[in-house]
């Protein structure tokens, strides 16, 4: 359904998103400047408490028996944010509530948001990369058998939806396969460092190698390898790779998607310095996608010279 009226929900999406930026708009300009001659140490503590303990303690309880390890608890259970929801309710209580404290519980929830978008505002993208570096670190070790499942799951779905695409079943019982893509990255930014040119080229080899040959890229011996296959130097090619400038550059490339508002993969984002516009892709249509391209070009263009 969602082909047959891209239109419509690309509108829905970016209506709700004005929507969205509109009603912080009001906040912040008629609700959020009242507020500051009504702090309490009360309201303050509460708000605090409504973003750390009284979001946290449930995430946690709720995740009992998930395997998750504490860091990705709390993780999950940090990102809360207090925004719509939040302002809504808060609106109900005071228009329809018969309370005596409506207006002091409206003011709670003011100051709630506010702590909100300034707390997981400032926090999101630093947070977001430390924890990009321990997830990576910490899943280093074989891929857990559900998991395996599901991303052959995937595969068989991608095959069934877009035509004359082929995946190497062999990869999931000849090799070990980890969840760790970090080396991988490395091997980019490492056949980077020898010519621009070849920095599409290690990544299509990653890929090939992945899906269609069978061989595990998480390990340095396949890279090294692809490296070969590419005509790299591979002395400098293994130094670069272990090197912390390559790590470094890594994470600031993990940053700057963060940034521009990547979470998964694969997405496609227009850059033209600090601006970025994502561009829905199509798997099964490449000249929709090339023309949503083009438009996103001329979009951003205009937008960087407007302003």
């Amino acid at each position: 359904a969602r082909e047959q009226c891209e239109g419509a929900y690309d509108f829905a999406e970016d209506e709700g998103q004005l929507l969205a930026l509109l009603t912080f708009l009001f906040f912040g300009a008629s609700l959020a400047g009242p507020a500051l001659d009504e702090l309490t140490w009360r309201i303050a503590l509460y708000a605090l408490l409504s973003l750390t303990v009284i979001r946290m303690v449930p995430v946690a309880v709720s995740m009992v028996g998930a395997g998750l390890r504490p860091v990705t608890v709390a993780y999950l259970g940090w990102f809360g944010p207090r925004g719509l929801a939040s302002i809504l309710f808060g609106l109900f209580i005071l228009e329809d509530a018969e309370l005596p404290v409506a207006e002091e519980l409206f003011l709670v929830v003011i100051w709630t948001v506010l702590a909100s978008v300034v707390l997981h505002g400032t926090t999101s993208v630093w947070l977001s990369g430390k924890y990009a570096t321990w997830f990576a670190r910490h899943r280093a070790e074989p891929m857990p058998e559900a998991m395996r499942q599901k991303i052959r799951g995937t595969w068989q779905r991608i095959e069934s939806v877009v035509p004359g695409t082929e995946f190497n079943y062999d990869f999931w019982t000849d090799c070990t396969p980890r969840r760790s893509t970090y080396p991988s990255c490395r091997a980019v930014i490492a056949a980077r460092e020898q010519g621009a040119e070849h920095e599409h080229a290690m990544v299509a080899g990653i890929q090939r190698a992945y899906y269609r040959e069978a061989r595990n890229p998480s390990l340095v011996e396949t890279l090294t390898e692809l490296a070969g296959e590419l005509g790299l130097d591979v002395p400098r090619f293994e130094v670069t790779l272990a090197s912390e400038e390559c790590e470094r550059t890594l994470q600031e490339e993990i940053g700057r998607s963060i940034s521009l508002g990547v979470r998964g993969f694969p997405t496609l984002v227009l850059v033209n310095g600090n601006a970025g516009m994502h561009v829905q892709h199509d798997y099964t249509d490449a000249e929709l996608t090339a023309k949503r391209v083009t438009e996103g070009i001329e979009a951003l263009q205009r937008h960087v010279s407007q302003g």
